[in-house]
């Protein structure tokens, strides 16, 4: 019988990785949005640059900590923040 493996909670400098799924559900929203080739190959430039995670850490302080009021501003601080980091 196979050893189960064991989960435990990430520690910073733990490394991770993740799936990038057909669709995904907006945390926000809660609706299904579809993974376009658009935001594919924005995903692959922010790990080229290795942006990526800086871009989700980003995205979870700000839901966490500045609760914007509604999905325009919301969406106002995503463009901001993707467009400052699609220029290092």
């Amino acid at each position: 019988m196979p050893k189960k493996r064991e989960v435990r909670e990430k520690e910073i400098g733990d490394t991770s990785s993740f799936t990038i799924p057909h669709e995904f559900t907006h945390v926000l929203t809660g609706k299904k949005v579809i993974v376009t080739k658009e935001l594919l190959n924005y995903i692959n430039a922010l790990l080229v640059n290795r942006n990526l995670m800086h871009a989700i850490m980003t995205g979870l302080y700000e839901q966490t900590q500045n609760k914007p009021q509604n999905l325009t501003e919301i969406n106002d601080k995503l463009d901001e923040i993707l467009q400052r980091l699609s220029h290092h």
